[in-house]
């Protein structure tokens, strides 16, 4: 997921990542855009940085338990609207 989002999506995925890193993140995150820009990966993404126990340096490892609940959309901390 990761790469796939980083070539759709290098500036989206570098503040979020630069702002975890830093940790410096806001109350709130909108995702909005065209159809086919890869809004709801990218939130899914985040939701999975902040959630991943096993990420490294921001990135999430997309194969731990967090992960694979984030991705399957059942991690009962993940609340879409």
């Amino acid at each position: 997921m990761y790469e796939t989002l980083k070539a759709s999506q290098p500036e989206a995925i570098h503040m979020l990542i630069r702002s975890r890193r830093k940790n410096r993140l806001s109350h709130a995150y909108v995702f909005e855009g065209e159809t086919g820009t890869r809004k709801h990966e990218t939130a899914l993404f985040f939701a999975a940085m902040l959630l991943c126990g096993e990420a490294q340096d921001s990135v999430p490892c997309d194969a731990c338990k967090d992960c694979r609940r984030i991705r399957n959309l059942t991690h009962p901390n993940l609340i879409r609207i």
